[in-house]
């Protein structure tokens, strides 16, 4: 026997709404991760050291502007230095932005390095070319692009027995310490330690953490050295200690971080999309309906 329309009650229509919100609140939950770091180098000297962040999701030049990162001291218990994104001077810089509301694409590889790494403002993504490097990158030198912050004079001093590289939605030493951590590595050559709360929030399950122990990375980054991500979102910097660094590109000789990187870049394949937006329109169909139902009821 079909059911009338009036038998849709009230009590439907916040399910079917809830339900409809739901999927579309974790279709885009999922697309909003910000960013993660993706490979650290120290150089013979600390002006070579640099960090290459992995863009996960769109990000405006002004979201960009409150975004910190920052290293520890060795004793990876207090933080040493602390920078935040400059978009005026990435603007003056490139000739792809013009305005705070333009954006930094998802997948794009976002540098950060000392005074002798070479600056690269060539910014052009495009969709259709997810492997073209050149134009997803931007590399970001001493003092261009990003503030003065705190700390001594050299960007990162990146110890090679202990260390926390960190990047923040806020400036830890304002108060708001290691809760507003996007992302974070701590190297630490004794297994147990609290680095700076890494441990403890990569153990509640944040895949953007993680502490890599001495067994991972011989206790000590050398001079000339590189850890890199050998994974996608959910980071993973164990044993990937190499010679030399890959800046600006995705990790050497890892199919997992090539294919997360440029699956952010690519256009979705319409298989992708058309399941979320036909949930999506599902979802609207029944509350439409449901609410013609109590309109009904209310005028019986």
């Amino acid at each position: 026997m079909a059911i009338p329309d009036q038998l849709y009650s009230k009590t439907t229509f916040p399910r079917t709404v809830a339900l409809s919100v739901l999927t579309l609140s974790i279709f885009l939950s999922a697309t909003n991760a910000g960013l993660i770091i993706n490979e650290l180098f120290r150089g013979n000297n600390d002006e070579q050291n640099y960090v290459e962040f992995l863009v996960t999701s769109d990000l405006t030049l002004l979201e960009l502007d409150g975004i910190w990162f920052g290293d520890s001291r060795a004793n990876t218990r207090d933080i040493s230095r602390e920078r935040n994104f400059n978009s005026a001077e990435i603007i003056s810089n490139s000739s792809y932005f013009s305005t705070t509301a333009d954006v930094v694409k998802a997948g794009t590889f976002l540098t950060v390095g000392g005074s002798q790494v070479t600056t690269d403002f060539t910014y052009n993504p495009n969709s259709t070319t997810p492997n073209d490097s050149d134009s997803w990158n931007i590399t970001l030198q001493n003092g261009s692009g990003f503030g003065s912050g705190g700390g001594g004079p050299s960007l990162f001093n990146i110890n090679r027995n202990g260390e926390v590289i960190w990047v923040s939605s806020s400036r830890p030493s304002d108060g708001a310490g290691t809760s507003d951590f996007i992302s974070a590595i701590a190297l630490d050559s004794n297994p147990g330690t609290l680095a700076l709360e890494v441990e403890t929030i990569a153990q509640s399950g944040n895949e953007a953490f993680q502490l890599v122990t001495g067994a991972d990375f011989d206790g000590r980054i050398s001079r000339g050295n590189s850890l890199s991500n050998l994974n996608g979102e959910a980071v993973d910097f164990s044993g990937s200690e190499t010679a030399g660094g890959s800046l600006g590109v995705a990790t050497a000789g890892s199919i997992n971080n090539s294919n997360f990187a440029y699956d952010l870049r690519a256009v979705p394949e319409p298989s992708a999309i058309i399941p979320a937006l036909f949930v999506i329109a599902l979802g609207f169909f029944f509350a439409t309906r449901s609410l013609r139902g109590a309109s009904t009821t209310e005028a019986i």
